[in-house]
């Protein structure tokens, strides 16, 4: 029985070890965490519906597709079509709810110290084609303020 005690008493020291030793590396994880980030021209493909993390407390997510009316590859068109869709970004728990348009491609969002702009939204149509929304991505561009 004194080999058991003893058996027991091991494994009790290993668990507080063990416990003290996840406590302490996850207080140096948050440490870590606290620190600004700084982001250059992050290049981030989300599908449809997916949310991700940017940085500590910011999340951003593409939501939908409101509308896909482009012009299909190799048809002729008189108007190019447009392609409306919903992004957010979280920051702090704050939703910021954007519509990006392809009329205007270029336009840079921003909330915070977050500047996000789309780069573009694939796949294109194609004529006879219907596209699912989980086949759709987006692909942003993001930067921080301090970012150059």
């Amino acid at each position: 029985m004194r080999h058991n005690s003893t058996f027991s008493s091991c494994i009790w020291k290993f668990v507080f070890i063990l416990s003290a030793l996840l406590t302490f590396n996850s207080g140096c994880r948050q440490t870590k965490m606290s620190k600004p980030l700084h982001i250059e021209n992050l290049l981030l493909n989300l599908n449809y519906g997916e949310r991700r993390i940017v940085a500590e407390n910011v999340y951003i997510s593409f939501d939908s597709v409101i509308t896909d009316s482009r012009c299909p590859k190799n048809v002729l068109c008189v108007w190019e079509g447009e392609l409306k869709a919903s992004v957010s970004l979280f920051e702090n728990s704050h939703q910021h709810r954007f519509i990006y348009s392809s009329q205007d491609p270029s336009k840079v969002f921003s909330a915070g110290n977050y500047y996000f702009s789309v780069d573009s939204i694939t796949p294109y149509p194609i004529h006879g084609k219907e596209i699912a929304k989980g086949d759709y991505y987006v692909h942003f561009k993001i930067r921080s303020e301090n970012g150059k």
